[in-house]
């Protein structure tokens, strides 16, 4: 690789000699070369095509990196995508190449780049001196009714840092009032990274503004125009099909964007049927999960309310038939006299019930222990499992137990069909 020849230094003789920087702009396609002894060069390079870049490089007489030098990295400049600073120690000048790790160079055609003390940008086979500006970028951001955080990639700053920042509440959910800005300052940062975090107790659109100014004065400016979304219950997810008079029934809330820092999200239920509220089952804390008995058919109106501690309110409904009888159910006995509690998980069609399953009631026959009837609707069978709500499981080594309609019986890990 060819080094281009360096710009002689000019000695200047007055009370003391004192080394000058000798700056030389050649024409358009060259390079711009600035010398100085004792500091550092920062380059900055783009290539559209390139989702990576190394920089190969010499300071000065010195030897070149390893093939395929120094891996570059991601630039807040606006027009370049890569970055890399080279300490020149005593020497003048740096020279140096790129390569995208794959073969493919960028070698100005052989001729390779030189430059001295200062900031480049490098683009097209060109090198174009850089003003010291100060630059922000964002670099990561991730915003919800907790708190917001956002990180910035800060450059070119002389010394240290400082910034402010303006937090405003363009709009509300709920029918809530806007509440007041928030306004707050730091200083004393000296790394490039900037990490912020920020209160945030409810939902709505926001804007955030921050200004960035370095020891010298320098100022940068950020802005930001995000959305929080508020609660919401997605759907309402019954254990069964459908209902059988006389059979207690499991209903599940799914909610998204739940805020409970102070207290926990509070819920109440409400049966509907034929326009009637039959049931209006009232919370003072968070129940996801409400079991209703059907005391005659019919379709019927489940309903969901929802309020959390940012005072975001949700409503969900949903349609629920009960029949008078059911004829493919399936009745599982099962025996764990060691459990207090026991619960029953299962499938059908690979639709497995909530979390660990629909607790058991006590059995009606002194031979097992506890029981649970199963609607099957249109299915053939369902895939079973039991726990005792702490941890304690009995899947069959993880293979689970198969049953159809009928009664079936599961002890000691057999499972029995008793009666149809």
């Amino acid at each position: 690789m060819k080094q281009f020849d360096t710009v002689k230094k000019t000695m200047f003789t007055f009370a003391a000699v004192v080394m000058m920087t000798i700056v030389v702009l050649v024409a358009q396609g060259t390079t711009t070369e600035v010398y100085a002894s004792g500091s550092s060069t920062v380059i900055y390079y783009d290539n559209s095509n390139w989702s990576s870049a190394n920089i190969h490089y010499k300071v000065g007489n010195g030897e070149w990196t390893s093939v395929p030098g120094e891996r570059m990295e991601r630039s807040v400049l606006e027009g370049y995508k890569f970055k890399y600073t080279i300490e020149l120690d005593e020497a003048e000048n740096v020279t140096f190449c790129f390569n995208d790790g794959n073969g493919n160079w960028d070698s100005r055609y052989g001729t390779n780049y030189t430059a001295g003390a200062g900031i480049y940008g490098v683009k097209n086979g060109n090198v174009t001196e850089i003003t010291d500006e100060l630059y922000i970028r964002e670099d990561s951001f991730s915003a919800s009714k907790h708190y917001v955080y956002l990180g910035l990639d800060v450059e070119n700053f002389d010394e240290e840092y400082s910034y402010t920042y303006t937090l405003t509440q363009l709009k509300a959910n709920c029918g809530l009032e806007i509440f007041k800005p928030q306004v707050g300052s730091r200083d004393g940062f000296y790394t490039d990274h900037l990490p912020m975090t920020f209160t945030l107790y409810r939902s709505g659109e926001f804007k955030l503004d921050i200004t960035v100014t370095d020891k010298a004065g320098k100022t940068a400016f950020y802005t930001k125009t995000f959305t929080v979304d508020p609660l919401a219950i997605t759907a309402i997810t019954p254990d069964v099909n459908k209902g059988v008079v006389g059979q207690e029934v499991e209903f599940y809330a799914d909610c998204e964007n739940v805020y409970s820092y102070y207290l926990p999200m509070s819920t109440y239920w409400t049966v509907e049927k034929d326009g009637k509220i039959l049931i209006l089952d009232r919370f003072s804390e968070c129940s996801r999960y409400f079991k209703w008995t059907p005391d005659e058919k019919g379709r019927y109106t489940i309903s969901v309310y929802a309020k959390d501690s940012s005072s975001d309110e949700a409503v969900c409904s949903t349609t629920f038939e009960v029949k008078e009888t059911q004829d493919n159910i399936v009745k599982v006995y099962y025996n764990n006299s060691a459990w207090s509690t026991a619960k029953i998980h299962y499938g059908i069609n690979g639709n497995w019930t909530q979390n660990n399953g629909i607790e058991m009631k006590t059995s009606d026959d002194p031979k097992y222990t506890w029981m649970y009837t199963i609607n099957l609707g249109e299915a053939e069978n369902a895939q079973v499992c039991f726990n005792n709500g702490a941890g304690q499981w009995d899947s069959r080594n993880a293979q689970n137990y198969a049953v159809g309609t009928g009664t079936y019986a599961v002890i000691y890990g057999n499972v029995y069909h008793i009666a149809d």
